[in-house]
């Protein structure tokens, strides 16, 4: 079952033919293993639901100061509203097929004041005792060779390493309930990844979580030992097993013992809703029929 994992290959860099893996790969797969499985099809639609877009712009302005420092442009309206622009187009999709001008100034005034909020609520508090080994620096280690002789590579950026571990910038309608962050494998996999440069392999991970309702930042602090890094490499190696044999498991419902559909299994959440052959299997009142739609709200 585990065979090959940790049989590393003689080279530095992975071959042509080699399987390159992320962990948010997947934690989408321990959702549903064919929102990766579809992910290739022609009609699939990687359109990223507002919320997941929200995120990644203001990652992008907690990370432009990580690394450059507190400017004016992080907070100007103008600069905001172009990096949108910048980030749908590196994204692949179009601004306006998901919303309007107003959208776009509307989601850059949120960012800025979200911004404003961390600099308060979590960077005044932070910044003097905060050494950083590495900010949004990229690692890359082999994991293992898989049976057909294929090397298995995993990769990943960490948001910012540090000593005692990780810190890790997420958004959230609501928030995040406590122990949302144990049971993840990111953090996992992150410290392993990056075991050089600290010299340790264990941490603490703190996910730094910004609540759009509350208009709140909150640190949830997750400690990471070795029983968690050797599951998440197991985890990752059978998740890599999956992706080389087209062996994609579905899951449209929730978790045993919460009945319903999985709130990833709905068109606003999943790219692959318009073709996917399982999302049948939850007997509900959501149309079946319908096709996913491009726009925000």
């Amino acid at each position: 079952m585990f065979e090959g994992l940790g049989v590393l290959p003689d080279y530095d860099e992975p071959a042509e033919s080699d399987l390159q893996l992320r962990q948010s790969t997947v934690e989408s797969m321990m959702l549903c293993g064919w929102r990766q499985g579809y992910a290739t099809e022609d009609w699939y639609d990687p359109t990223p639901s507002e919320a997941m877009f929200f995120g990644s712009v203001e990652h992008n302005h907690i990370e432009h100061h990580m690394l450059n420092g507190e400017s004016l442009v992080l907070h100007d309206l103008s600069w905001t509203i172009d990096q949108i622009h910048l980030l749908a187009e590196r994204d692949g999709f179009s601004l306006t097929d998901v919303t309007t001008p107003e959208g776009v100034k509307a989601m850059a005034r949120e960012i800025i004041e979200a911004y404003r909020l961390w600099l308060v609520q979590w960077w005044a508090k932070q910044h003097t005792f905060l050494k950083p080994l590495a900010i949004e620096q990229r690692f890359l280690r082999p994991l293992g060779t898989l049976p057909n002789g294929r090397a298995v590579w995993v990769h990943g950026t960490p948001d910012v390493l540090i000593q005692s571990g990780m810190i890790d910038w997420k958004t959230a309608g609501r928030g995040w309930q406590p122990g949302k962050g144990e049971g993840r494998i990111q953090s996992p996999t992150y410290l392993w990844l990056a075991e050089e440069v600290r010299g340790v392999l264990e941490g603490l991970a703190d996910y730094v979580v910004y609540n759009r309702q509350a208009q709140q930042w909150m640190t949830w602090t997750v400690p990471v030992g070795q029983p968690q890094i050797d599951a998440a490499l197991h985890t990752l190696w059978q998740y890599a097993m999956a992706i080389d044999t087209g062996s994609y498991v579905p899951t449209p419902a929730s978790p045993s013992g919460r009945p319903g559909r999985g709130w990833w299994c709905q068109p606003k959440f999943c790219g692959a809703w318009n073709g996917c052959k399982f999302k049948g299997l939850v007997a509900d009142e959501i149309d079946l029929l319908q096709i996913r739609s491009k726009r925000w709200g």
